[in-house]
């Protein structure tokens, strides 16, 4: 929303000060504490004497004030994310719920794409590791020194022959190993990015893909807003930024209210707080920045819309 016509107006960020005062009355007060005595004496001939003026001392009095700060900004989601694919492939299931404004939990799977050569990836590579873990079981039999074959070996020449050769053999299968074990993590993860997961709670605010289209890596599939937390960024000016509490922030953070002016039927009004203060200052606004956080912000009893 624009500065003009739908900002947040920030208030009640309350502290305590200090307010003392020495009150000076003219000659209306009676029973004075103190009196002063004419600096000069009358005249010869005057026949009226000078009234001193009386002094009443009031006692300082500490008290606490409430000082407004106002400022405004735009509800964002604490969280944006624009969800892409990994993988090519064309898209065979839609979450009955992927709609354009639907709310959907964390975990839920909104799309899935055409598996097949995922699936026959993902066989091969498993044929590949048993036949690697079968070739590194065989290696180590011919390798073990106990056997009837190497007893033999061993008192003839051919042992100082063969030994030397036992070592390269035993390297390779253990890399032909390695490499079947990466090639079948690597076919389980592209399986599993055929399917597209909400990482956390939230709101749909756009569908990239329809039934049938193909989608390439890095394609958008959606544009998702958290619905756990909004937050609201204020600029403060250096004189407001004197007036927040001297204290450290406590646990929780300062509380405030938040009020749309605009909102049709009369004004509206959400509580949040401040979760936390920039330690930088814009170099163009030369302004620091609070930011309000409000918990579950659709869940209100008025939802608070990201955008306002």
């Amino acid at each position: 929303m624009t500065l003009l016509n739908n900002r947040l107006l920030i208030t009640q960020l309350a502290f305590c000060g200090l307010c003392a005062g020495i009150v000076f009355a003219i000659p209306s007060l009676g029973g004075a504490d103190t009196k002063v005595s004419p600096a000069t004496e009358p005249s010869q001939g005057t026949s009226a004497l000078v009234t001193p003026p009386q002094v009443t001392i009031t006692p300082v009095k500490t008290a606490s004030y409430t000082h407004i700060i106002t400022g405004h900004g735009t509800v964002s989601a604490s969280h944006t994310l624009t969800l892409t694919s990994e993988i090519g492939g064309r898209v065979t299931q839609l979450h009955p719920d992927f709609k354009q404004g639907e709310r959907l939990s964390a975990g839920t799977v909104l799309a899935r794409l055409d598996d097949t050569q995922l699936q026959q990836t993902l066989a091969n590579a498993e044929v590949s590791l048993a036949q690697a873990t079968l070739d590194a079981e065989a290696e180590k039999l011919q390798s073990d020194p106990n056997k009837m074959q190497w007893r033999q070996l061993a008192s003839t020449d051919s042992h100082n022959v063969l030994q030397p050769l036992r070592a390269p053999q035993q390297q390779v299968v253990a890399a032909q190993l390695s490499l079947a074990e990466a090639q079948l993590n690597s076919a389980r993860y592209n399986l599993a990015a055929s399917q597209f997961t909400l990482p956390f709670d939230a709101t749909i605010v756009k569908r990239s893909v329809q039934p049938g289209s193909y989608v390439q890596p890095g394609s958008a599939i959606a544009t998702l807003y958290s619905t756990a937390q909004a937050e609201i960024t204020i600029e403060l000016s250096t004189e407001q930024w004197q007036h927040l509490p001297a204290e450290s922030m406590p646990e929780g953070g300062w509380h405030v209210a938040l009020s749309d002016t605009t909102h049709v039927g009369g004004q509206t009004q959400w509580h949040g707080r401040v979760s936390r203060l920039s330690q930088y200052i814009d170099p163009q606004s030369r302004q620091r920045l609070a930011i309000v956080t409000v918990d579950k912000p659709l869940d209100q009893t008025q939802p608070l819309y990201f955008g306002s």
